[in-house]
């Protein structure tokens, strides 16, 4: 029979005098969530939180936290489910097996179970509460993990009389070597809210006493991710070294983090400064060893929606790369490379696989010096790519194996990209129409980038523009756009286009120029500086003075969330520019008063004279002009 002694080997990625960074290269099970919500009207319709897992006869158990959505607060209990392969579970159908109605000091509520088995019995700690401000400790054992005696005499640890933990107490931890029990709990004080680590021993699992130097874990200093509060999610032990896993928050607007702190002694520990690589807002983890593999795997409560998932991570695994990502075909090959630093005798493959494409293969990595890997034997394992004749975007991923059993995947690692080359090929200036640029012009512009290469697509290409001298500025939401796909041999148009703003004591004949940067999927590829269509022109034979006002079509239309409407004056006027909405509203006015002959520019910041938004809708500006007018549409998108 197996016990829920879980043999875990925290490797080094880093080594600091007296500190050790445990695993943290972490990859998310396909079958989250693992336990769900229960159905309308159940037991554990409402919330699902802090579970514990063990192993015993090749069978995974899980007890974990539910309560109801037609109680506040949550009423809550302990149920069980079970799994063989760790992602798809089974809830007992008799549950909740431990039920906030057994006893009446957790009359309202039992949560945060710890199961330890040794052998013959299986023993509970939890927490209880009858109200919402305090909860205390409580005990229970088991013949099958199922049917639970309580002991008579709960709660076994209560609330101090005074101090940092005299108000609640949350089960998180309890492990077992042999001889004594160590408990780890959350709590708090009625003068302190927020809760702090804190760690309890017992010869018999129900006379507890307090660690003399709790808060064994407290609050973090400034900066530091748990600043503002830590909740412990379970402890490992490990000898010589100790390890305490907990979920924190570094500030009043953050989300959860989860970490960990490590003892070589039993007694002092150190916080690591690191977060496991899974998103943040997850909490209250708990960490066990698979049975036949070296993989550690985690299980954590999500409140976003109150479900348990799973997580895993191969022992010694610190991550792969690349020597570069981005390539042009016909200059080089990538070297990939992983490093492990386990134990356990594995191979070690990088998975290549085309993002739109069929192309896949799997390349083998050594550690044996003579595949780019370094030297023999110093856990970096590495391999070149041939790609000759294979262009595209692919995702890298690491796969280990022992013998024919994948041991696990970690997926999309790393992008690969051989591509093009990918090159500037023109731009095209959008507005003013006439080409003509007067000082202080808005000037919009495409640029057109194409992909030279024969057969790969071109993904995720980005060019950013910058002023190249102070002859012109950015103009805000205009200076970066992405571009759709670029086939083989084509050149496409950005999704958005650019604009700058022209200095208004801009000579005449001076000519503006824009710095150009090109990247695709993040890596640099070219820049450039590139002249923009037209030199600044003030006369009127340039500028083309209209014959009669004009009002033309704004620019972009649809906008958001702004646009400019240009106009014209065959000579000085008293001018009206007003907008209306679709029902014939005036809602601002833009432009009244007398203005100079001339092509004049207004920027309407799509809002009403009162300084609100408009919403998404057509409006209409209307400019009179003495017995002129004229109308255009605009369309305002959100």
């Amino acid at each position: 029979m197996k016990t829920k002694q879980i043999w875990i080997t925290l490797l080094i990625m880093i080594s600091i005098p007296g500190f050790i960074l445990a695993q943290t290269n972490w990859i998310t099970s396909g079958f989250n969530p693992i336990i769900e919500q229960g159905p309308t009207g159940t037991w554990d319709d409402g919330v699902i939180f802090k579970c514990d897992v063990l192993e015993v006869d090749d069978t995974l158990r899980l007890y974990y936290t539910g309560g109801s959505l037609g109680s506040a607060p949550y009423y809550m209990s302990v149920g069980y489910a079970w799994s063989i392969d760790g992602e798809t579970w089974t809830k007992y159908p008799g549950n909740p097996v431990v039920s906030r109605h057994s006893q009446s000091w957790a009359s309202q509520s039992i949560f945060n179970p710890e199961v330890v088995y040794d052998g013959l019995q299986y023993y509970m700690w939890y927490s209880g509460s009858d109200s919402d401000t305090t909860a205390s400790l409580g005990y229970a054992w088991s013949d099958d993990g199922i049917h639970w005696t309580l002991y008579e005499n709960n709660p076994v640890l209560e609330p101090a009389e005074t101090g940092w933990d005299s108000r609640s107490l949350w089960c998180g931890g309890v492990s077992h070597d042999g001889t004594h029990y160590e408990l780890w709990y959350t709590a708090n004080s009625s003068t302190e809210t927020l809760q702090q680590i804190g760690r309890a021993f017992s010869t018999d699992g129900v006379l507890w006493e307090r660690d003399s130097l709790n808060p064994v874990l407290p609050f973090g200093d400034t900066g530091d991710l748990d600043a503002r509060w830590l909740r412990v999610g379970g402890s490992i032990m490990d000898e010589p070294n100790s390890y305490v896993f907990y979920d924190c928050r570094d500030s009043t607007d953050g989300r959860n983090t989860i970490t960990f702190a490590m003892s070589s002694d039993g007694i002092n520990y150190e916080k690591s400064q690191y977060k496991v690589n899974i998103r943040s807002g997850f909490y209250m983890p708990n960490v066990i060893r698979d049975a036949d593999w070296p993989v550690y795997h985690m299980y954590y409560a999500n409140n976003d929606d109150w479900h348990l998932e799973h997580a895993k991570s191969l022992i010694g695994y610190r991550g792969l790369w690349l020597n570069q990502g981005l390539f042009v075909p016909g200059t080089g090959d990538p070297l990939i490379s992983a490093r492990y630093e386990g134990d356990a005798d594995l191979d070690i493959f990088a998975e290549i696989k085309e993002l739109q494409g069929t192309h896949e293969t799997s390349l083998q990595l050594y550690d044996d010096g003579s595949h780019g890997d370094g030297l023999a034997g110093d856990s970096v394992f590495a391999n070149t790519y041939d790609m000759m004749g294979i262009e595209g975007h692919f995702s890298v991923s690491m796969q280990a194996q022992s013998g024919t059993d994948t041991i696990i995947n970690y997926p999309s690692e790393e992008q690969l990209i051989n591509v093009g080359p990918i090159v500037y090929d023109s731009h095209d200036q959008l507005y003013p129409y006439n080409d003509v640029i007067g000082p202080g012009d808005a000037v919009y512009f495409d640029v057109y980038i194409r992909n030279t290469g024969e057969f790969g697509t071109a993904c995720g290409v980005v060019v950013e523009i910058s002023s190249t001298d102070t002859m012109s500025t950015f103009i805000g939401g205009r200076t970066s756009s992405a571009y759709p796909d670029i086939l083989p041999g084509e050149t496409q148009a950005p999704l958005n286009n650019f604009a700058v703003q022209v200095n208004e004591n801009a000579p005449v004949g001076t000519p503006i120029y824009f710095d150009l940067e090109l990247s695709c999927v993040g890596h640099f590829v070219s820049e450039e500086t590139v002249l923009l269509i037209g030199h600044v022109a003030v006369d009127d034979e340039v500028l083309n003075l209209p014959e009669y006002p004009t009002l033309q079509q704004n620019y972009p239309n649809p906008f958001n969330p702004t646009t400019t409407i240009k106009y014209g004056l065959p000579e000085a006027s008293e001018v009206s520019l007003v907008i209306y909405d679709i029902l014939g509203n005036q809602i601002q006015t833009l432009e009244t008063g007398n203005c100079e002959a001339g092509w004049h520019e207004v920027l309407w910041l799509g809002d009403t004279d009162n300084g609100y938004t408009v919403s998404t809708g057509i409006y209409f500006a209307r400019i009179t002009v003495g017995g002129f007018s004229e109308t255009i549409k605009m369309l305002h998108l959100k």
